[in-house]
């Protein structure tokens, strides 16, 4: 009984908090729009494509699903300031179903950015981007047990229940912004900081229409990231955000929600047209994973396994989830300004 009942909690929870998660990544850096909009264009090359799948809790309950896309494009723009200014254009797309509810998610998210090249130095850009789409939510109530279906310690679909969902669908639209600063300094060496705020007109996510008290809240991250060569060949990346975010009393009962992300790479250069990289990435008291990449030509894949080390960890015995990566990049830089990244 009590085991059911802590199932039903949870249920209960994901279909009036799950609509309001923000989606987090292991391989963060593969989705970097999500991270902050001034992100999109920050990458040697003109096009890049990239796609991350994620399959977590699979042996533990209903198993969350998560698989996006994202598409970047730039060109170069001259203003008065002189050349080496581009425009950049992309679009993240994220599809997310969580639970035995199969609580669904998508969101279509249009970005443009400006760079602009500082005092003319080489591969020194500050960027401002713009992000705004549409987000579609939706839930299926009847796998979804109420307490009032127990009937002398036991449950049964049969069993009639008081409680009435009238609407189960929600549709709004999100806005979010940023700033970043890429720079190269010492030999070969690159970095880039920046901040974005996302949820900037706080949309409303209740699935009751007539209640819209269930709002995001302003979600901030501030991220950096650093690329350092080990020698003639190979090269260490690291990358790392942390995100703050103001709880919501009357749902959460909870303040303010921080979370630090961080990864690490070291990529081998086997040879001109192929690379191979080891690395791990860690979520603040949540899992850390160990995780692998091959790049090879245009196209890069990657894959990791998160090790839970959250208060689940009992439950979970430790096992996350696979999570999996694929990129494509047309590298154009001698027609195109190209930040290191």
């Amino acid at each position: 009984m009590k085991k059911h009942l802590i199932i039903m909690v949870v249920l209960i929870c994901t279909v009036r908090m799950g609509n309001a998660q923000d989606l987090n990544f292991t391989q963060f850096f593969k989705m970097p729009m999500l991270r902050n909009p001034a992100l999109c264009g920050v990458f040697s090359g003109g096009f890049r494509a990239q796609s991350v799948y994620r399959n977590q809790w699979q042996k533990v309950a209903s198993p969350y699903r998560t698989g996006t896309l994202s598409i970047e494009a730039k060109a170069p723009f001259c203003s008065d300031g002189g050349p080496g200014n581009y425009w950049a254009i992309g679009t993240q797309v994220t599809y997310d179903v969580a639970g035995a509810s199969r609580l669904t998610r998508v969101q279509v998210l249009p970005v443009v950015s400006y760079h602009l090249n500082v005092r003319g130095i080489e591969g020194n850009y500050l960027a401002f981007a713009l992000m705004g789409g549409y987000v579609s939510s939706h839930f299926d109530s009847k796998d979804l047990r109420w307490d009032d279906q127990y009937q002398g310690g036991s449950y049964s679909p049969t069993n009639p229940t008081g409680q009435v969902l009238t609407n189960m669908s929600s549709h709004f639209w999100d806005l979010g912004a940023g700033i970043s600063y890429t720079a190269l300094f010492g030999n070969d060496c690159s970095f880039y900081v920046g901040a974005a705020g996302f949820h900037l007109n706080r949309p409303s996510t209740s699935f009751n229409k007539d209640n819209s008290n269930y709002k995001l809240n302003y979600k901030y991250i501030f991220n950096g990231s650093l690329e350092l060569p080990v020698n003639d060949a190979d090269h260490v990346s690291v990358f790392g955000d942390y995100i703050w975010q103001k709880g919501n009393d009357s749902l959460t009962k909870a303040g303010a929600i921080n979370t630090v992300m961080a990864g690490a790479v070291y990529t081998i250069d086997l040879n001109n047209t192929n690379a191979l990289g080891f690395g791990v990435s860690y979520r603040w008291n949540d899992a850390v994973a160990p995780l692998i990449h091959y790049d090879r030509d245009q196209w890069s894949a990657g894959l990791s396994y998160d090790i839970n080390i959250s208060k689940l960890k009992t439950a979970s015995q430790y096992r996350g989830g696979f999570e999996f990566s694929l990129g494509f990049k047309i590298d154009n830089c001698s027609k195109l300004p190209c930040p290191r990244f």
